[in-house]
């Protein structure tokens, strides 16, 4: 539980359009075979709902708008601390 608390002090700047995953099997080992969802604009403050690793990568839960969904922390996305928490 603690992590999931750890992971939620964070929020997302998004640079470039994004691909926005429903599942965390999406990024994990297909490579993202799966559809995307939506893609996400270039937006700072993307709230993080969880952060899940894997031997190569970083996958990141965020909510944008009224949808959540993962995303693959990639060039033009960064993770921040969430000030003001």
């Amino acid at each position: 539980m603690d992590d999931v608390v750890s992971d939620r002090k964070h929020v997302v700047a998004v640079e470039v359009d994004t691909a926005m995953y429903e599942s965390f099997s999406c990024i994990d080992a297909t490579g993202g075979l799966c559809a995307a969802v939506r893609e996400i604009p270039p937006g700072d403050g993307y709230k993080v709902l969880r952060i899940r690793y894997g031997k190569d990568y970083m996958a990141i839960k965020v909510q944008a708008d009224l949808t959540s969904g993962w995303i693959l922390n990639e060039q033009g996305v960064a993770l921040r601390a969430r000030t003001g928490t």
